[in-house]
């Protein structure tokens, strides 16, 4: 199987830029595992631009996806939907945020080019032992994926998408505004 890194295309044309989702801590969306606590959010767009159907926050990488993705990707274990109001403009699609639950330990760290936060870091000493940031991200195979959409554990704003839901969603929805970037 192979795998890919999620991401929001910033080349997306005409794109929209959304805020942070208003009343609640942004990072419980970020967090595998999170348990949310209310079910309607909302989020300012800015400035104004073209809907699409997956982008994410600019404050905290929050998948925000329009009801045709979630439709698609409603069957995927380890993925919640909350409905969300998108203020400052009047949008045609309904749209929601995906909260992924899953998270895995899937990197093979031989195979990857990679940093990781160090004790006493001056910048995040909080996240000592995780990743701060990959050059080259290698998925070791011999892992159990808890699903065909789930965050890498350690790095947890880092989606990753299977082969077989990243072609679905390609083929029913071509145009999703999702950046799929392989993973060795």
């Amino acid at each position: 199987m192979k795998y890919y890194k999620l991401l929001d295309d910033i080349d997306f044309p005409k794109r929209w830029y959304l805020d942070e989702i208003q009343g609640v801590d942004n990072w419980i969306f970020t967090r595998p595992g999170s348990l949310i606590p209310q079910d309607r959010f909302t989020i300012n767009m800015d400035p104004k631009g073209k809907e699409m159907h997956f982008c994410t926050t600019d404050a905290f990488a929050v998948p925000i996806v329009s009801a045709k993705l979630k439709d698609i990707l409603v069957d995927v274990p380890g993925l919640d939907f909350y409905p969300v109001e998108i203020l400052g403009m009047k949008t045609v699609l309904k749209y929601y945020i995906m909260h992924i639950r899953n998270a895995c330990e899937c990197v093979d760290e031989k195979s990857s080019i990679f940093e990781k936060y160090k004790e006493n870091d001056p910048v995040r000493p909080d996240k000592a032992g995780q990743y701060s940031g990959f050059v080259k991200l290698a998925v070791d195979t011999t892992k159990s994926y808890p699903s065909s959409l789930f965050r890498v554990k350690n790095a947890n704003l880092m989606m990753i998408i299977d082969e077989l839901t990243k072609e679905k969603v390609e083929s029913e929805l071509p145009n999703s505004g999702m950046l799929f970037i392989f993973v060795w």
